[in-house]
């Protein structure tokens, strides 16, 4: 698998694991970060359409930088800063 495939792997699970956190939130947790949320979702199907381009130039560091990120979700991290993060890391290569 070539790293970009890794990454976007990686992204997805970590999506995941935010959007279960999202979806299990109070309905005022989710309405104040429903754009977050989606603006999340649209840069990981930004991401992924990067492999059609073939033009992205990902590392195993970075990879490991959205497993970090996994495992902190997984720990209970607070979900704004969840949904911030992830962003954060996908900026680099799409824009969001």
């Amino acid at each position: 698998m070539s790293d970009l495939t890794n990454m976007i792997a990686a992204a997805i699970e970590a999506f995941n694991t935010i959007d279960a956190k999202y979806q299990m939130a109070d309905i005022n947790t989710q309405a104040k970060l429903s754009d977050t949320r989606n603006q999340a979702a649209t840069a990981l199907v930004k991401l992924r359409d990067k492999q059609l381009e073939q033009d992205t130039s990902i590392n195993e560091a970075d990879i490991a930088e959205m497993d970090q990120l996994t495992a902190q979700i997984k720990n209970g991290a607070a979900l704004q800063k969840d949904f911030a993060d992830f962003l954060g890391i996908l900026a680099k290569y799409v824009a969001v």
